[in-house]
């Protein structure tokens, strides 16, 4: 894309048509605006800049590219002996067992000199739920917390080079900041709106949040933390007679079922479990769905790879689009080349044939132990319900 979004042919070709009033009659609203908007992305990507400056502006994309695949990476690597804490053995008795053994199995033990027995801790989200949640030992919660928060120096390097690489970008272009270089054509139009929303969203929500601070304060008896937090709310729900855990009501599939039901209420859509072909799939945990509108059609299809395991990237919760939605019967051929089209996601309409949208949804949810049932936190269905919305506008929108 760094090549494409900077070929001055492409941009001189896209604002020639766009400029003649005999070819633009001719494109619909959507295709008008696809032009408009490839064409500002040109201009973004510094198209009338000096060839100097031009070369400059690819580098420096192909720089942040680089650096933000290098943060991803340095998420995902294993934990080094520094990076790992030791807890002791038998501040894990006040989490719940089935906690405390899927917590045991990943880890070490080992004695101190003081004569008890540590568990050499990797600080995953899965510990760091229940300790913050359910360990009395303050000491221990700080640890955790402060360790499971602490970013690679690998990650770190790569994040702080890609800020800088990015201000270096807009400054080439001519923005003040990246951020003024983004928002342009964005609903918030520069940082200034961002910050001014975010200010007076505190501002309403400050006597919300003071008395919830003051709150937690009293039930603590002395000054909160960071790490007091999930255990303070935890302590004041079991106080007040709260519900116990939601998870035994939120396996994955009544999830995605309640999600279908949502969508189908508000949208016409519903998702509807499918089988994958050989090698379709990357692996036998992900799930296939597909989007069926009112009238029976096809409107694209979403592959969910929702838990957690050692082979997999650690990238948290996501949306990737594999394949975006477009039409396809005018393409232009290419000697040798094979476009590869997928006959389960090619549809013809109005004697024109189109490509439907692909869609991944990655999460990174605790996996469930082996003959159990997938079980999902309130947190988990938050996350899904939020990664299923930017999967179903791709769905809607048929823009990927």
């Amino acid at each position: 894309m760094n090549g494409l979004n900077t070929h001055v042919g492409l941009y001189r070709k896209l604002v020639e048509v766009m400029d003649d009033p005999a070819s633009s009659k001719m494109f619909s609203q959507v295709e008008w605006e696809a032009a408009l908007s490839f064409r500002r992305d040109f201009e973004r990507s510094g198209i009338h800049l000096s060839e100097k400056a031009h070369e400059q502006f690819v580098r420096l994309s192909a720089g942040i590219h680089e650096h933000s695949r290098g943060f991803l990476r340095a998420q995902s690597l294993p934990l080094t002996k520094d990076q790992t804490i030791d807890v002791p053995l038998d501040h894990l008795r006040w989490l719940p067992s089935y906690a405390a053994m899927e917590i045991l199995q990943a880890s070490q033990s080992h004695k101190h000199a003081d004569g008890k027995t540590y568990v050499r801790l990797e600080p995953d989200d899965y510990a760091a739920h229940y300790i913050l949640r359910d360990c009395e030992d303050e000491g221990t919660r700080e640890l955790v917390f402060r360790a499971w928060q602490r970013g690679s120096s690998e990650a770190v390097q790569s994040l702080e080079a890609m800020l800088k690489q990015r201000l270096d970008l807009a400054h080439t272009v001519g923005y003040e900041s990246f951020g003024h270089m983004m928002l342009e054509d964005k609903m918030a139009k520069s940082p200034s709106h961002v910050n001014e929303f975010l200010r007076g969203l505190a501002t309403h929500a400050s006597p919300r949040w003071t008395a919830v601070a003051q709150s937690l304060k009293a039930t603590k008896g002395s000054d909160v933390y960071p790490w007091d937090r999930e255990h303070l709310v935890s302590r004041q729900h079991i106080e007040s007679g709260a519900l116990p855990s939601l998870m035994p009501y939120f396996s994955l599939g009544r999830v995605i079922l309640g999600l279908s039901r949502v969508f189908k209420s508000l949208y016409g859509v519903e998702l509807r479990a499918a089988i994958p072909q050989p090698g379709e799939i990357w692996h036998p945990e992900v799930r296939k769905l597909e989007a069926i509108d009112e009238q029976g059609q096809l409107l694209g299809l979403v592959y969910c790879d929702v838990f957690a395991r050692p082979s997999k990237s650690h990238v948290g919760a996501a949306h990737f689009t594999s394949r975006c939605a477009r039409r396809i019967d005018d393409d232009i051929s290419v000697s040798g080349s094979d476009a590869g089209y997928s006959s389960q996601t090619v549809v013809e309409r109005d004697g024109k044939k189109f490509q439907l949208p692909v869609v991944v949804l990655i999460c990174d949810f605790p996996a469930p132990s082996e003959g159990a049932p997938p079980l999902l936190t309130w947190s988990n269905v938050e996350t899904i319900f939020h990664e299923m919305g930017h999967a179903i506008h791709s769905m809607l929108g048929q823009n990927g």
